[in-house]
């Protein structure tokens, strides 16, 4: 994980899909992490397991594409899976409290 600025991190580049790709982690006032992914080639999971290593992830918002090993998910209490999301649909049956829809322009603080 690259410091950028405080309280914000490059993932660094991730492989293990058939597209290298690299996150963006937040931490909020309270350390926790917000995960911003753009399609999670490599796999959603490699992304979540290297935020746990800095602290409790909140949120995870972005393209989830094939991911399917969804107990990964089963902590967050943020989950914005949109656009590339193969599976949105067990996503959100799966979470339904959890999960938020995410459009262009959306805000959300945390």
């Amino acid at each position: 994980m690259i410091e950028i600025e405080k309280n914000i991190y490059a993932s660094g580049q991730l492989t293990g899909g058939s597209i290298p790709e690299e996150a963006l982690f937040l931490k909020d006032k309270n350390n926790e992490i917000i995960i911003l992914v753009g399609c999670a080639h490599p796999g959603l999971e490699q992304f979540i397991l290297l935020a746990q290593n800095y602290g409790k992830v909140r949120a995870i918002i972005g393209g989830f594409h094939g991911f399917q090993k969804l107990t990964y998910l089963k902590d967050i209490e943020f989950i914005g899976a949109c656009h590339c999301t193969k599976h949105l649909n067990s996503i959100k049956d799966r979470f339904p409290e959890q999960y938020k829809r995410v459009c262009l322009g959306d805000v959300f603080t945390f």
